[in-house]
This record gives C-alpha cells, sequence and structure tokens, in this order.
C-alpha cells in the first residue's frame, strides 16, 4: 500500500460516523398541541420491550408508550386537551399520537388522510 503524501487530507470516516449518529428531538402537533419528544426518548429497553409487546397484541400499552414518550408534563397537557364533555380521553388519541411519533421517527410513511 503506498504511503499517503505529506499534506494529503486524511479520511473523516469516524466524523461522518458520529454525525450519523447524532439524534435531534422529535415535535409533532395534535389536537393544537405541539409536543417534543427527546431524541433519547426511545433508547430505553422497557419502552421497547413495550412496542414489542404492544405489536405482538396489547394494544392497551399504546397509552404507556405516549406517556412515556412524552414525559410528566406533556402527558399530563395532552390528556387535558383531549378530554371530552365527560372527562373521559379516548384511547383513539393515544394512538393518533403514538402513530404521529412513529411517523417523525421515520418509521411509518406519512399518512395520506390526516
Amino acid at each position: 500500500m503506498p504511503a499517503t503524501p505529506k499534506g494529503a487530507k486524511q479520511p473523516q470516516d469516524h466524523k461522518v460516523a458520529k454525525a450519523d449518529a447524532q439524534r435531534l428531538d422529535v415535535t409533532v402537533e395534535y389536537s393544537g398541541v405541539t409536543y417534543t419528544i427527546e431524541a433519547d426518548a426511545f433508547n430505553d429497553v422497557e419502552l421497547l420491550e413495550w412496542i414489542t409487546d404492544m405489536q405482538d397484541g396489547q394494544p392497551h400499552l399504546i397509552a404507556v408508550i405516549v406517556r412515556k414518550a412524552l414525559g410528566p408534563a406533556q402527558w399530563a397537557q395532552f390528556k387535558e386537551s383531549n378530554r371530552d364533555k365527560d372527562g373521559r380521553i379516548s384511547g383513539e388519541h393515544a394512538g393518533n399520537l403514538f402513530e404521529l411519533i412513529d411517523e417523525a421517527l421515520g418509521n411509518l410513511p406519512a399518512s395520506s388522510g390526516s
């Protein structure tokens, strides 16, 4: 292998890998409220286990997953902004928000109907 000439630029593969690994927060809007999900929110073994369990037929875990991803303050805001006149929050809201988050993370194609 020939020697690299003096002054030649060295490969910067480590910088590219570092940039690729950089994660950014995800922002989604649902029911007129903007939510920010921290970049590392889904870098959580428990959350990943719940997502797997949800996909294996336990859809009730969607609310648990969304609550964990949003954190306490945003979860409280989500509940208040989606409460109906009887004080209930439809599970459909958590499912819709989960889909928006998943789409923003690049895991789902953009929905055509919303």
